[in-house]
């Protein structure tokens, strides 16, 4: 047989043995390649903080959204996120801001990292609920991802922070050194809850209420403590009284910023009237303390408003220091009229 005979025999052979195969199965796309991303809830977040040492935890928020509005094509578009918020087991609302402020165990800075689910064949299961990582490529499609680190209701109260924690963080800010072992201390959970309610010191809290730029909160907490010095006037004088009423009006929307700023001008004239000791230093020191509180309102700027919040609760506490009420009094007043807690991200910025 020739070399051309051979060839011959051979191609046909080939083709014949194509004809005869069987079509294999086509291959199946790979899973982490061709993974469809989970529906993603746009009104919730999954959030896993880890650290270097180990410790992880989970956290679940929900959005906080303003009111629904319509884009430049006409459709309706759901409001704006303001906060992504939690609920502590005590019915407190924590911001993401503020836990990602908060600390390990071991002092270090713990990395947030948010879930971001692929829905594939993979069984969910240990090796899933017991990631730190950021991305799950599983059935849950992320739902359980880090459950293993999820927090568990406290059984116990959040532990009591030091009656001047407050002071000790503005001290640190200033002097610009590290906060961790503070809030080790002071926030264990990532927010301002527990110091601010440990307080005694009511100078600390209108600091704090300044820092936010929430001036009527800060009017509101400044007039209520004002308004326990009124004891020291003379019976008959109204002007720093009718200060504070018209101050706290405006805070609740009723009044306008022209009628605090008579007022106040009327308390301050009303301060020139008293001189001398006694008594008379008492009423110039309630009359003195009126008049920053309502002045708070006609602040050009937030640092203003501070400076008048602190005149205000310096003359407060120097009529007050010599009748009632004491320090701790005046703090449970003042946390009482502001009512809401500051956000620790607010001192932070």
């Amino acid at each position: 047989m020739s070399e051309r005979d051979r060839l011959t025999a051979e191609l046909a052979a080939l083709r014949a043995a194509l004809r005869t195969a069987k079509p294999k199965a086509p291959v199946a796309p790979t899973p982490w390649l061709h993974a469809p991303r989970a529906p993603r809830d746009h009104n919730a977040a999954r959030v896993i903080y880890a650290c270097k040492c180990g410790q992880a935890k989970t956290w679940e928020y929900t959005a906080r959204r303003g009111d629904p509005g319509v884009n430049r094509q006409g459709w309706p578009t759901s409001g704006k996120v303001l906060a992504w918020v939690r609920t502590t087991p005590e019915g407190r609302q924590v911001r993401r801001e503020d836990d990602a402020h908060a600390p390990c165990v071991c002092g270090r800075r713990m990395e947030p990292r948010e879930v971001q689910g692929s829905v594939t064949t993979t069984k969910c299961g240990a090796k899933c609920r017991s990631s730190k990582g950021p991305s799950c490529e599983c059935a849950c499609g992320g739902a359980n991802h880090g459950a293993g680190f999820e927090a568990t209701p406290r059984r116990n109260p959040v532990p009591t922070a030091s009656p001047y924690a407050l002071r000790e963080l503005f001290a640190l800010l200033a002097a610009g050194a590290d906060l961790f072992p503070w809030m080790l201390a002071n926030a264990p959970d990532g927010t301002l809850g527990p110091a601010w309610e440990a307080s005694v010191d009511f100078e600390s809290l209108l600091e704090l209420t300044a820092r936010t730029g929430d001036r009527r909160a800060l009017l509101r907490g400044a007039v209520a403590a004002a308004r326990t010095a009124l004891w020291a006037l003379p019976p008959g004088e109204r002007r720093p009284a009718e200060a504070l009423e018209i101050a706290s009006d405006f805070a609740r929307g009723r009044a306008s910023l022209a009628q605090v700023a008579t007022h106040a001008t009327r308390a301050s004239e009303a301060s020139e009237e008293f001189e001398g000791r006694g008594r008379a230093r008492d009423a110039r020191g309630a009359a003195l303390a009126a008049y920053y509180a309502a002045a708070i309102a006609d602040a050009r700027t937030s640092a203003d408003a501070a400076y008048d919040a602190r005149r205000s609760a310096r003359f407060t506490w120097e009529v007050a220091s010599s009748h009632r009420p004491t320090r701790a009094e005046l703090a449970a007043i003042v946390r009482e009229a502001i009512g809401t807690v500051p956000p620790l991200s607010t001192v932070l910025r």
